[in-house]
């Protein structure tokens, strides 16, 4: 039973025991009274609200990693513009190609694909002047550095996102153990009291056999 239907058959058969006296009547002879009816609801409606923050935050990590991937669309043209030129202007000069991180191909990680774009244009500044010889203009690095800065932003803010998603399934996960428990015992206690009423029962969402 999916999470969004437990929640349905619990809150309905809840709610259509506290509107019949007669079977509340029932179920109170076996401690399901509307004392533990309305407990029964308030734990409906707590997991109804928790399937809604998780929906919410399933969606907003979606978004933040959107996001990321056309900020980094966006890095990427000109980094790799940067890197191939970089690397025949300093070609034969091993100190610079490290200090850059040149060398190699382009990480495809995202944290490793970071770092080499933070090591990058950490130390292009150093080197506007040859640079800038060949097209790569200070307005450029700039530019780049910023929108570098942005992505490191959003790359955060897509782990806060992700973090709060996983808490929140694990806790719906966790919730949704206890209502099941809960609805099934109660399905059980129900059974019992109506026994001799299927009309009753099926207002409470239990399928009868004839």
């Amino acid at each position: 039973m999916s999470q969004i239907k437990l929640l349905h058959v619990l809150l309905t058969a809840i709610r259509s025991a506290l509107q019949d006296t007669d079977i509340l009547r029932q179920l109170a002879k076996l401690g399901y009274d509307a004392k533990t009816l309305r407990e029964g609801e308030k734990l409906g409606n707590a997991f109804d609200e928790l399937i809604q923050k998780q929906e919410e935050a399933q969606r907003g990590a979606k978004t933040a990693t959107r996001n990321l991937q056309i900020a980094r669309q966006g890095l990427q043209q000109t980094y790799m513009k940067h890197v191939s030129q970089a690397r025949i202007i300093f070609q034969g000069q091993p100190e610079y190609l490290d200090e850059l991180k040149l060398n190699g191909m382009r990480k495809k990680a995202l944290d490793k694909w970071l770092k080499q774009c933070k090591d990058f244009y950490y130390h292009a500044p150093s080197h506007l002047e040859i640079l800038g010889k060949y097209n790569i203009s200070e307005s450029e690095i700039t530019e780049a550095q910023t929108l570098l800065a942005e992505i490191i932003n959003l790359y955060t803010l897509q782990k806060q996102a992700q973090g709060r998603a996983q808490m929140l399934t694990q806790q719906k996960q966790e919730m949704t153990v206890l209502v099941e428990r809960w609805y099934r015992k109660f399905i059980k206690v129900a059974r019992i009291a109506l026994e001799d009423q299927p009309q009753q029962l099926e207002m409470l969402g239990v399928v009868v056999k004839a």
